[in-house]
């Protein structure tokens, strides 16, 4: 029986300790700082996405500020930016998009707050972002190059404070599963130590501790899930509460 409770601590330990913090082959680098501040490198934790898949929309506007500042029109940097390899990959259907847009005089702006696809709330977000930007150059005479920049550089900084808020938040969320794991694992202790759940909640005290811990099982999953999303939530920057 020891044995079986000390393996099982173990696990759940091993479950819930978090990646390492820096990667090591590249502590203290980034334009973000994030292995500088000690943080967890979203490197380190599995599932994460790639640098080229994080967000096609950024590089759509990269690549256009660039032919902006070489003095092509908004419209046909918008078309150079869309048929670059990246964003071909991740958005098949855009250059069409624009094209089209483009043929009816809608400008690109319009285009991309009515995609012809449904996208990720995140993505579509970011479409936003660029549209806005695009929306202003095109309504007020400013200069597109420096929007579209000015754009590239916020998704960038967007999709950055993403990755590292969830890699901040995938310890607490491990020890949520893990935590409330636990208490399922009694039934199959019993099982291997040779009692049917039958047997192991046979008097009324077994099964009232059985269902006053499930009770706060949940309790705890629920009160635990509301911390994490609290956290996970950006702050207010209108001084409001």
């Amino acid at each position: 029986m020891i044995l079986v409770a000390a393996l099982l601590v173990v696990s759940a330990v091993l479950l819930a300790w978090p990646g390492p913090a820096l990667d090591s082959a590249g502590a203290g680098r980034g334009p973000s700082g994030r292995e500088r501040s000690g943080l967890p490198s979203t490197r380190s934790v599995p599932g994460f996405r790639r640098r080229g898949e994080e967000s096609w929309v950024a590089e759509v506007a990269e690549v256009a500020a660039v032919a902006l500042r070489a003095g092509v029109p908004l419209a046909a940097a918008a078309l150079v930016a869309a048929r670059s390899p990246g964003v071909v990959a991740a958005a098949p259907w855009l250059p069409s998009h624009l094209e089209a847009a483009v043929a009816r005089g809608d400008g690109v702006a319009g285009a991309l707050t009515a995609p012809s696809v449904d996208l990720p709330p995140r993505t579509g977000e970011d479409l936003r972002l660029l549209a806005r930007a695009w929306s202003l150059s095109e309504g007020t005479g400013a200069g597109a190059a420096h929007t579209t920049a000015a754009a590239a550089a916020s998704l960038r900084a967007r999709s950055t404070a993403r990755d590292l808020r969830d890699a901040t938040l995938a310890g607490p969320r491990a020890s949520m599963r893990v935590l409330t794991a636990l208490p399922l694992v009694g039934p199959a202790v019993g099982l291997a130590l040779g009692l049917s759940p039958a047997v192991l909640y046979a008097t009324p005290a077994a099964r009232l501790s059985a269902g006053v811990g499930a009770l706060l099982t949940l309790a705890g999953w629920a009160w635990a899930r509301r911390l994490v999303g609290a956290a996970g939530r950006p702050g207010r920057t209108d001084g409001s509460t």
